[in-house]
């Protein structure tokens, strides 16, 4: 799903919820856009609606905060958690989306929201072009990032290149030796020297290492 028919946008301030209406209707110009002023309310709509993307601000004045509204999501709608967005100043709202990977700061410009809520539309966690440069070190196409006698501006999986945790595994490594497996975060099209990148944990992989991993989930 890369374009939302159906957004909640959840948020207790009428001005900021008019204004946040406004920029959603401007990425997503065909959604409809569903408001919600309080958890109870959202997570009323949230069970007996067919939902695309959640933008929720955390603190959410009397009552249940946007805490928890994700995790009813966790519980009730898995599936959605990759597609709600935290639109808040909270520090305690960028801890919990973590895991799911969306965020975006109050007070905002119009191109970090507008970047966010387009990855968490494609359920991906959204990143600007200056951090994928700064994540290409190491890798062996970013000879095609402007460092190149052809003057090739951007290599050719800069614009798709999304943010993901991967299984690093060295190349002369024993993939059965304690530890042998690194969870990193990193982009989709990295290619390093020297290692290998896994999406799930191989089967190879020690127990305690998976023990963690499945715990963690």
């Amino acid at each position: 799903m890369t374009t939302p028919t159906v957004i909640l946008h959840i948020e207790d301030d009428p001005e900021i919820a008019r204004a946040a209406k406004r920029w959603l209707r401007r990425v997503f110009s065909d959604a409809a856009v569903i408001h919600a002023d309080n958890a109870a309310e959202a997570t009323r709509i949230i069970e007996r609606t067919d939902l695309d993307l959640i933008l929720s601000d955390y603190d959410l004045g009397i009552g249940a905060n946007g805490g928890a509204v994700l995790t009813f999501v966790r519980d009730v709608k898995p599936e959605l958690e990759k597609h709600f967005v935290f639109f808040s100043a909270s520090h305690e709202a960028r801890r919990m989306i973590k895991q799911a990977g969306h965020f975006i700061e109050k007070p905002s410009e119009y191109e970090a929201f507008a970047t966010v809520v387009r990855a968490a539309a494609r359920g991906a966690a959204a990143i600007m072009d200056g951090e994928k440069l700064a994540r290409c070190a190491g890798c062996r196409d970013d000879f095609y990032n402007g460092k190149n006698p052809l003057n090739v501006k951007r290599c050719w999986s800069f614009e798709s290149a999304e943010l993901v945790i991967r299984w690093r595994l060295g190349t002369w490594t024993q993939p059965t030796q304690p530890g042998a497996f690194t969870e990193v975060e990193t982009l989709s099209c990295h290619h390093g020297e020297g290692y290998h990148h896994y999406k799930e944990l191989p089967d190879v992989a020690i127990d305690p290492v998976r023990l963690r991993v499945k715990e963690s989930r």
